[in-house]
């Protein structure tokens, strides 16, 4: 699980921990940078408004990852939101964060990349309804 044949599922008000290890590229747009195996998570949308996507902060998982969300997975044409390095309670834990207005019962496919990616790379990431504080 975690790709884009096989996304994990991401609820509203939820967080999910996972790993990069082992999986595939998948390609980000040219603001973001991915680091060579990316998770895949899905959230189809329960209502119109504002999301609020971050990894979840855990002195055993400092990691430095990057976000972005696409609606077609894989295809970096369709990126609508991407984020890396918004610092962190630690100067070596850095953190990601995107915010984006989704659409009622629209798809969201949310690529986490974790550096370095070939060793490892575990995450948590939660997702919230609203906009990020």
């Amino acid at each position: 699980p975690g790709t884009c044949a096989l996304p994990l599922e991401l609820l509203v008000n939820s967080s999910t921990d996972g790993s990069v290890a082992g999986l595939p590229d998948i390609d980000s747009g040219d603001v973001c940078e991915d680091f060579g195996g990316e998770a895949v998570l899905r959230f189809i949308a329960d209502a119109d408004g504002p999301v609020c996507v971050s990894t979840v902060f855990d002195i055993n998982r400092a990691v430095d990852p990057s976000l972005f969300v696409q609606t077609t997975c894989g295809d970096p044409d369709t990126e609508i939101v991407c984020s890396n390095d918004i610092g962190g309670p630690l100067d070596d834990a850095l953190q990601a964060q995107v915010e984006f207005v989704a659409t009622e019962d629209d798809t969201y496919f949310i690529v986490v990349s974790a550096n370095p990616g070939d060793n490892g790379g575990a995450f948590s990431v939660a997702l919230s309804s609203g906009t990020c504080n």
